[in-house]
């Protein structure tokens, strides 16, 4: 079976690396059907069932990322009557809702590939995933400003003490901070995963923190975090 659409064909979709939609070209495309007949071997064979899968590999003209789309279309037949075809259309890697900023700040290879992982599980929406990952990037970036990870700082919420003790932080940023931890420790022991805007949120303050720790804006750090606590304090009235 031929695919349907030809070699070369150009697509506008949105692409993770360029973050807005560019046009694709269809470099590769191929097709699977599965299918079940009736009367088979006999002059009134026909085709009762069907389900086919098309794979097209695009490739963005702009930045040449490429993407794997899986194309799913499935026609069958309930008390003899025909049902409307089933299109459902799959993106390999997903759309992107969050893409990793440029945070050239980090200390250490393990601080970028936690955060990128981070990012990784809320646009594949791992609510729980994420926010016990967000909490272990917290602590480290506290560890690699040399807080260090024994007594008396072992905890994460010593840590966030730490950053004020040593005026790394201000105090009342701090306090907004510790939502992070409280996010983390109800993913971890009660099973109770924050919502997108919280880790969003949250997310926006690790990030605005790096900053901030690497001598930017302080402002913006603060305003993030007492979001961050004021919409934590509504989900959780």
């Amino acid at each position: 079976m031929k695919p349907t659409l030809r070699l070369g064909t150009i697509q506008k979709m949105y692409c993770n690396t360029c973050g807005l939609k560019t046009y694709h070209e269809l470099k590769e495309a191929s097709v699977r059907r599965e299918y079940e007949l009736q009367n088979e071997g006999t002059p009134f064979e026909d085709v009762v069932w069907w389900e086919g899968w098309e794979y097209r590999f695009w490739v963005c003209q702009l930045c040449s990322t490429a993407t794997l789309e899986e194309n799913y279309d499935n026609a069958g037949m309930a008390s003899g009557e025909d049902e409307e075809p089933e299109g459902i259309s799959i993106l390999y890697p997903p759309r992107a809702r969050l893409r990793p900023k440029r945070v050239h700040q980090f200390g250490n290879q393990s601080l970028r590939v936690i955060y990128h992982e981070v990012i990784e599980s809320f646009n594949a929406g791992l609510r729980t995933v994420c926010t016990m990952g967000l909490r272990a990037l917290l602590e480290g970036i506290c560890v690699d400003m040399g807080i260090e990870d024994r007594k008396p700082t072992w905890s994460l919420e010593k840590k966030l003490d730490a950053l004020a003790e040593r005026s790394l932080v201000r105090k009342d940023i701090v306090d907004n901070l510790r939502n992070l931890k409280f996010m983390g420790d109800d993913a971890a022991h009660h099973r109770e995963a924050p919502t997108e805007e919280e880790l969003m949120l949250g997310i926006e303050v690790v990030e605005d923190l790096i900053s901030f720790l690497h001598k930017e804006s302080e402002h913006q750090l603060a305003s993030g975090a007492r979001r961050l606590a004021e919409r934590r304090r509504r989900d959780e009235g």
